[in-house]
Order: C-alpha cells, then sequence, then structure tokens
C-alpha cells in the first residue's frame, strides 16, 4: 500500500461533469502540460495525450474522486476548512460577464491532461490570493480568496498496490513507466515548469487567466480580466515557482 498524491500548477481547468472521474486539462497550445515524479533523478516528461494512473499495471474502477465542496460564502476572508470549490476560479462567471459560454470538453483543444478514477480525493490544500473579476476596469462582485498556483490543489488516494502504473494515452497509441513508491509515497508535480515572469506585489491584472483559459471559451472577451488584490495568509507556503493564474512573484504574496 502506499499514498499516491498529484499536485498542480496554476492554469487548469479542471472538469467535474465526468460522474466517472475528474478530469484536469491543458487548452494553452504555449504552455503545454508536464510532469515529473518527485523523486531523486527523474526528468521533467511531456504529457503527449491523457495521463492515467493505475495502481499495480491495472486499470482502476471508474469512479468520480471526491470533490470540493459548494458553498454560498464569498469575500477574502480565510476559513478554517481550504477545501472548497469557490478557490477554483469560476469560468462560468467569467464566460457570463463575456456574455458567451465556455466550451465543452469535447468542443476545445487540449495541450495535456490528466485523468483522476478510482478513488481518492481532490483538495484545495493552499490559497494564495484575494482576486476579482473586473470589466473594462471596473471591479465585478465579490472578491474571492484563491487556490495558490503552486501546489495549491491536491489529488491525494491511499493505493492498494506495490507499484503505479503511469500511462500516457494518445490518439496513435499509448507509453507507460512503472513507479515503485519511496517511502510509502509517491508524489507526482504537474506543471508547465516554466520560469514565472516578475509581477509588483500591487493590484495588477493577472495576465496568466487569459494565457491559460482564453481558448476555453466560445468568444473571449478581453475587456473581462481577473485582478490580483492582495495576498491571502495561507497555513502552507509549498515554496516551488512555476507558472500558474496567481504564481508570479507578487501574485503569490511573494
Amino acid at each position: 500500500m502506499f499514498t499516491l498524491r498529484v499536485v498542480f500548477a496554476g492554469g487548469y481547468i479542471f472538469d467535474f461533469h465526468d460522474s466517472t472521474a475528474v478530469h484536469v486539462d491543458s487548452v494553452a497550445a504555449a504552455h503545454p502540460m508536464k510532469y515529473q515524479i518527485q523523486q531523486a533523478g527523474e526528468p521533467v516528461r511531456d504529457i503527449k495525450g491523457t495521463l492515467s494512473l493505475w495502481p499495480d499495471g491495472v486499470p482502476p474502477a471508474p469512479l468520480q474522486p471526491s470533490i470540493p465542496s459548494n458553498t454560498s460564502e464569498t469575500g477574502c476572508t480565510a476559513p478554517s476548512d481550504l477545501n472548497q470549490m469557490r478557490f477554483i476560479p469560476n469560468l462560468d462567471a467569467a464566460a457570463t460577464h463575456m456574455k458567451t459560454t465556455v466550451k465543452t470538453r469535447a468542443e476545445r483543444q487540449r495541450f495535456g491532461s490528466i485523468k483522476l478514477t478510482g478513488g481518492g480525493a481532490l483538495k484545495v490544500v493552499a490559497l494564495a490570493a484575494c482576486v476579482e473579476f473586473r470589466k473594462d476596469n471596473q471591479p465585478i462582485p465579490p472578491s474571492s480568496l484563491m487556490a495558490h498556483g503552486v501546489n495549491g490543489i491536491a489529488y491525494e488516494w491511499s493505493v492498494e498496490a506495490s507499484a503505479l502504473t503511469i500511462v500516457d494515452v494518445t490518439d496513435i497509441g499509448s507509453s507507460q513507466i512503472s513507479v515503485p513508491p519511496s517511502n510509502g509515497e509517491i508524489e507526482i508535480l504537474i506543471s508547465t515548469f516554466e520560469n514565472p515572469p516578475p509581477v509588483p506585489p500591487t493590484p495588477h491584472e493577472i495576465e496568466h487567466f487569459r494565457m491559460h483559459f482564453a481558448a476555453v471559451f466560445h468568444r473571449f472577451d478581453p475587456a473581462v480580466s481577473l485582478w490580483w488584490l492582495q495576498p491571502a495568509k495561507r497555513p502552507l507556503d509549498p515554496g516551488f515557482r512555476s507558472p500558474g493564474i496567481d504564481c508570479p512573484p507578487g501574485s503569490t504574496g511573494a
């Protein structure tokens, strides 16, 4: 038995519409999704299709992991329970401000995906900033806290197996590697592994919102933007710097 942990940098779409899985996708052609097994000597690897996680090389049962809870809370006061859906930026709300809709998963082109199924839980584990949507630079209430763009969202699963097979499935075939646990754990980082640009720690537009998510809307309205207002007081700082919609220095409160 081992504990599997998959941690995510920012800028990905979390799709909860499939009752058998959570799909995490990149739609940014210039910023494709990659992964790295967090063990000594492991390289960064491209995700060429959809990454699937098979305990002992066996496809898991089709079961959606538990997901963050929906609440009606708003504002930027940090709660004791971080695991709330409202801390993942609401693309449907952004689409409403743009007078458009979000493309379905079948409609959008993907540049790397990971399929989470079989059990476990997807969780918000760290917060980064207080943010708000704006249109023509005018605030659109309410403001909200947002998950940290560096390992702020994680998938955790206690697995009854001796090893994990990571399978990358494409339209023309698949490749796979087997990973033994280290000290009873396997951790995988999902990121673009790029260097973030410097951003001053003052209120500013989060340009990565447009960079990572513009392609998910049927019609992207550049007048609608996501703004960083101030850092969140968070219980942990993952420390690893990787680009996401809130992770340039300043957006993380660094």
